[in-house]
């Protein structure tokens, strides 16, 4: 279900100021979890690359400088 931006601020301009922090509060938390499951994909996406230079050849190599 698509909601268009506008029904949310039509939404929100009927509310009470009192509640308005509730809002705030809500899209805080809507804005934080993305970023987590931004950063969670982020350092999967990492790990799987860490194979790629966890070898011997590489320590060796890096040993020796």
């Amino acid at each position: 279900m698509r909601i268009p931006k506008e029904k949310i601020v039509e939404l929100i301009y009927s509310l009470p100021e009192k509640e308005l922090s509730e809002v705030i509060d809500f899209i805080g938390y809507l804005v934080a979890k993305r970023n987590k499951e931004l950063l969670n994909d982020l350092l999967l996406a990492s790990e799987s690359c860490l194979d790629f230079w966890n070898n011997e050849i590489d320590d060796q190599v890096w040993d020796n400088e």
